[in-house]
This record gives structure tokens, sequence and C-alpha cells, in this order.
């Protein structure tokens, strides 16, 4: 079974190896003083599934339960139930438990509870409707109101050789308990290869008993098929841009930007923009975003990464800009091939500095230069 293990830490880089609380299968972040703060410790399947996730944080000088998700999964891998609790000092205090139905492949109805007093109640749900080519046609949302769970919206879907081109939504009207007419319909537009090319808003106007568009988005790609941009558009007395989404990458780097347009001058202003270099294998080498403020791109924050080979480690290095670059944590990953790592793995042992320790192999290590998984007292931790 894959193993993958993500370390925060906060502080001085030479801290990155010295942390002793870290074990597989979980996260940790450690202060500047060498604290653990927070820990979460993950728990898969066979199949590779998350089915439990506690968080521990410093509450009153230790670490105590904070969240606890569990989830479920039915025959065919989907998830049946996922479930989180939020505690305090050891108490539940708040928590959402999301149910869902399948028939086979198809979804065919999900369920919302909050925790609230002690209880789980009934919050909101959503019952799916299909055609004979297991097309979604109808979607009904429901609603838990002061008065009762009943329906709340209305979705239908209409489909063109199996291809979605429209969707419809309708408010239920409580006091007649029917529905009311649709009021907002989403039309939608492909190229001749299959791509989104426009996709339509339109409101009904009651008044003039017709639709009325108001917003449209049209995509666009470069020559070799790839998806490089979007325009949002809004309709007033005629069709204006407002906002427009750009992304391009090559082998070595790429870019992606927001910007808006300004109807005063008639030009497109950046808003935020995210630089990348990629390694050759196409891992990302490291990333730079900007806010574009006072009329040129500022630094907000940057990502460096380093990689190693056999077993793959990933060190990065998280940086904000204060007038000038500052780092503000480290991330390091471990990717590994452990069987029984998730079963054997103590997370409340102490790794000691002045006992020895092993790697996976039995051959004895430095336990202060050493990096990467040892055993100890038949532990094992990451050094």
């Amino acid at each position: 079974m894959k193993k993958f293990l993500i370390l925060l830490l906060s502080g001085l880089a030479p801290m990155l190896f010295a942390g002793t609380y870290t074990v597989l299968d979980s996260t940790v972040v450690i202060n500047a003083n060498g604290q653990v703060t927070t820990k979460t410790v993950f728990v898969q399947n066979d199949k590779h599934q998350f089915i439990k996730q506690d968080t521990y944080t410093l509450q009153n000088g230790q670490l105590k339960l904070s969240t606890a998700t569990r989830s479920e999964y039915d025959v065919y891998g989907h998830c049946s139930l996922s479930e989180t609790t939020s505690y305090f000092d050891d108490v539940a205090t708040s928590g959402t438990r999301l149910i869902y139905e399948y028939d086979s492949q198809k979804l065919l109805w999900s369920k919302i509870y909050v925790y609230s007093q002690g209880e789980w109640e009934l919050n909101q749900g959503s019952d799916y409707y299909y055609d004979k080519n297991d097309n979604v046609i109808k979607l009904i949302h429901s609603y838990n109101y002061d008065y009762g769970y009943t329906y709340d919206q209305m979705t239908t879907f209409a489909y063109d050789k199996g291809v979605r081109i429209a969707d419809t939504i309708r408010s239920y009207n409580q006091e007649e308990s029917i529905w009311n007419y649709p009021s907002k319909l989403h039309r939608y537009e492909y190229d001749s290869n299959g791509r989104d090319s426009i996709t339509t808003e339109l409101y009904y106007n009651s008044s003039l008993e017709m639709w009325e568009e108001k917003y449209k988005t049209v995509y666009a790609y470069d020559d070799d098929g790839r998806y490089v941009s979007r325009v949002d558009w809004r309709k007033l007395e005629d069709w204006e841009p407002y906002t427009m989404y750009n992304e391009h990458k090559n082998s070595n780097n790429g870019f992606i930007m927001y910007e808006s347009y300004n109807y005063s001058n008639g030009n497109w202003i950046g808003s935020i923009k995210s630089d990348y270099t990629y390694n050759s294998d196409n891992t990302i080498n490291s990333y730079i975003v900007y806010q574009f403020i006072e009329g040129t791109w500022a630094y907000q924050n940057k990502m460096e990464y380093d990689y190693s080979q056999s077993p793959l480690i990933i060190l990065g290095r998280y940086f904000n800009f204060v007038n000038n670059w500052q780092i503000s944590f480290l991330y390091y990953s471990y990717y590994h091939e452990e069987v029984s790592a998730i079963d054997t793995v103590s997370i409340d042992a102490t790794f000691d500095v002045s006992k020895p320790a092993y790697d996976l192999q039995g051959r004895l290590v430095d336990v202060q230069s050493y990096h990467g998984i040892v055993i100890q007292d038949g532990h094992k931790f990451l050094r």
C-alpha cells in the first residue's frame, strides 16, 4: 500500500529533520519552539480510500481531538457516508453527516444532517431522476424549514444525442404547494470537437413573458486544442465583457492570470497572476503569485520545490513577500511502499536520539544524520 506523509514546519530549516513526534500517515504542524500544535492522522482501506481522519490541536497545553471524520463506501466504491464532528475539550460541539444512496452507478438521493444539541437533525436533501440512457433529467432539492422538510428547488435537464444542452431552475411555492414557473435557464453550446464553446444564462421576465439573456461565458483553445481562456460577459444594453481567465503552459513554464475589464479606457486590467516553472518530468519546480496593485504586479508569495528520487522526497519552501522574501513554513513529503505501516505505527511514540535505530532493511543508521524511515523499539519514524 502506498503511503504519503506531509509535514509542515514553521521556523528555521534545521528543524526539518529534528522533529521527533512525526510518524507515518499523519500531518504534523510544529511551532518555532518545537512544540506540536496540530496533528492529523489518516487511515485508508485496502482500496486506498480514506475511511478515518482525526485531527488533534493544542488545548490547554494538551493535544486533544478537535475534528473527527469517518467515511464508508459501497461495493462500487462510491462514498455512502461521510461524517465530520468537531470537538472542544473532548466534547462534541457541531458536525455534518452526508448520506448517499446509489443504484449501481447512479446516485439516487443524498441527505445532509447537522449535529445540534446532541442530536443529528435532517437539514436538506437531493433526489435524482434519470432517463433510459441514465442521463439525469431532474434534480429536486428539499430543505428542512421551520415548518418541516419540504421541496425547495427543482432543476430539469435537456439533452441532444446524450449531450446536455440546457437546464432550467424553478422554485417551490410553499403557500400554494405548486412549482413556480422556471426562473433561470442555462444554455450550453459546443464547438465541432465537442468542447465547451459558449454557456449562456437567461432569466425569465414575467412582465414580458419571455426569456432574457443576462450572462455568458465564451471559451477559447489554442491550435493544439488546449484550453487557454474564458471571458465572462454581461448584457446591459449590449453585451459587455467584465472578467477574463487565461492560462498557458509549455514544457518549461506557464502562467495563470485573472483580469477585469476597464470600461473607461477599454483595456483589460490584471488582478492576480501565478507564474510556474516545471521540471523535465512535468513536476512543478516553483511558482510565484502576484497581485496587481497601483498599476504594477507586486509579489505576494512563492513556493520552491526540491525533489530527491528513491525514495521520493519533496521539500517545499513557502515564502511571503514583505519588502523581501521571508520563509513562512517548510513542506515535507515522503512517498514509499510500506504495506504494514498503517497497522504497525504507534502515533504516540516518541523518537529517542540516545537509542539505536535501524532502516527498513535492519541496518544500523546514524540517528543524527539519517534521512528516511527508521525503526526504533518496534515503531517507525521519519527522520
